[in-house]
């Protein structure tokens, strides 16, 4: 093999490797039964999305907006339109340039669990209103006149039609709790347009069994991040999901995507942010599969 081709075929390796978020020098731990994870890779122009589940990854061209169980599914095509699984356009998204929701950089989303409300907060600047409607109906749009806060630790949880838990800026947390933006858990009812509870100081929330995992920065710089269960004792690396037996999945400083129960074994590599699902879940964004025409692809052993 000629000098040129063997460093061509190194490029191509490394390429393979970066975009399917896999490691070359150390073999990935499998997904148990029961696991799906969608992960979102950062790339130089447009974030690129990974379903994974057992040994196997599929590419998806869109980031998804669903609800947290994934059976209400929906996306967006490059006229900005809202669009479900079965890609029929059913209105538009109500938050961010829907040109580049795709890319999910300032916007997180809930949908509610009968497919029919999505709700959205924009983290731009100094936060922004959470904004409702029910889907296909953009005259039905509210948007609160609280102002919210956004990060990729998890933002947003669709509870019920009266109740959507958020982070609300406070200065008072700042002082309490180390790191992060100021911000704290609380449950807002989109009807009323009021903070019906306040709650715990917190940088990022994840629905955790019957409660939340809660994560906060360990410094006002730099990407550390620790996460909890309890509030009381705190893990390094950021929460990403729970299966619903109480398995947590958490994303390292170094982008590697790991499992709390075994944390030496890595996932995927170059992971910027993950959401963990039911396997039997995987049935309902086949579509988006087929219709893309992606080959199966298995997580390099």
């Amino acid at each position: 093999m000629t000098p040129f081709f063997r460093s061509a075929l190194v490029v191509a390796s490394s390429v393979a490797c970066a975009i399917w978020a896999t490691s070359c020098a150390q073999k990935p731990r499998p997904l148990p039964p029961g696991v799906v994870i969608i992960a979102k890779i950062p790339s130089e122009l447009h974030n690129r999305y990974l379903v994974l589940w057992g040994n196997k990854a599929k590419r998806l061209r869109y980031g998804l907006i669903a609800d947290e169980h994934l059976n209400h599914i929906f996306h967006t095509n490059r006229r900005g339109q809202l669009l479900d699984q079965r890609n029929r356009v059913v209105g538009v998204p109500p938050c961010g340039n829907p040109q580049k929701l795709s890319n999910f950089d300032n916007e997180a989303y809930a949908v509610s669990n009968d497919g029919r409300m999505i709700y959205c907060v924009s983290g731009r600047g100094a936060g922004g209103p959470l904004r409702s409607m029910r889907i296909g109906d953009p005259s039905s749009l509210r948007t609160s006149s609280v102002r919210f806060w956004d990060n990729h630790a998890g933002s947003i949880s669709y509870i019920s039609k009266t109740e959507i838990a958020l982070l609300a800026p406070g200065a008072s947390c700042i002082e309490r709790f180390p790191g992060g933006f100021g911000t704290r858990l609380v449950i807002f009812n989109p009807i009323t347009d009021r903070i019906v509870r306040r709650l715990r100081c917190t940088d990022g929330i994840l629905p955790y069994r019957s409660g939340f995992m809660l994560s906060r920065r360990v410094a006002e710089t730099g990407n550390v991040w620790t996460y909890s269960l309890d509030g009381k004792t705190w893990m390094q690396g950021t929460a990403i999901g729970a299966t619903p037996d109480g398995l947590v999945y958490y994303g390292g400083a170094d982008g590697d995507l790991r499992a709390a129960n075994d944390p030496g074994a890595v996932i995927a590599r170059n992971v910027n942010n993950a959401w963990v699902f039911d396997a039997d879940s995987v049935a309902h964004v086949e579509s988006l599969f087929r219709r893309q025409g992606t080959k199966k692809t298995r997580v390099k052993r």
